[in-house]
């Protein structure tokens, strides 16, 4: 591992120390009947759980999984953000399990796998249930990005990350050879962005606990590290 790579895990491994102490802070301070808070806990202990393990897989070389977790991160920051423009937004959050259910209920259903049998009026029920399965509202990424004033930044960077995810977008050596053997090749690029999702998070969070006030979104220079950007202690 070259030494610019050991040098900003350094910086990451502080960054995280720093994020775990606002997360017990806002622990302390968690209105449990404020569900825009509760969000944002749940949210940043998520996403500094997935910053370890993007560090641990950095340290070993694997740069094309650790890229993966950065959409992880950028999901939950959407979330997060999402989740303050209105309490509505923050309530669906809590709902999104329960609507995957019903989507799995009806394709179940529309495939013949559910048979409803036990009912006294079977159609009905099965009725009921494909009415149910109807009610369903989650937020697509890009809508949530659009709302929130990332649509810059998703426009830029989600495509490579969900091009990486999907394995639309494959990584080749120098040589144009692959290779199972972990590498510091496809790691370096990623940093900045890594880098700067999970500040935002951070910040966002113990500034909505701490001010009531939502961060303005960084700038899109900022974002993919032509700017840099820190966490002030």
């Amino acid at each position: 591992m070259n030494r610019e790579i050991q040098e900003q895990l350094e910086i990451f491994k502080r960054m995280s120390l720093y994020s775990k102490g606002v997360a017990e802070q806002l622990i302390k301070m968690h209105d449990k009947n404020n569900s825009q808070q509760t969000v944002l806990l749940i949210s940043l202990v998520r996403v500094i759980k997935y910053f370890d393990a993007y560090i641990m897989l950095v340290e070993n070389g694997y740069g094309e999984p650790a890229s993966d977790l950065i959409r992880s991160m950028y999901h939950t920051l959407l979330w997060m953000r999402w989740s303050l423009i209105s309490k509505e937004n923050a309530d669906i959050y809590f709902n999104i399990g329960g609507e995957d259910m019903k989507r799995m209920l009806n394709k179940s259903i529309n495939m013949g796998i559910i048979n409803v049998e036990g009912p006294e009026d079977p159609k009905k029920t099965l009725e009921m249930l494909c009415d149910l399965t109807k009610k369903t509202y989650k937020p697509k990424v890009q809508e949530q990005a659009e709302e929130t004033g990332y649509g810059d930044f998703h426009n830029l960077v989600y495509t490579t990350l969900a091009g990486i995810s999907h394995g639309s977008i494959n990584f080749l050596k120098e040589n144009n050879t692959v290779s199972y053997m972990p590498d510091d090749e496809n790691i370096e690029p990623f940093f900045a962005i890594a880098n700067n999702i999970f500040i935002d998070c951070t910040i966002v969070a113990e500034q909505y606990f701490k001010q009531g006030t939502i961060r303005p979104v960084p700038n899109i220079l900022e974002l993919t590290g032509i700017e840099k950007a820190v966490i002030n202690d």
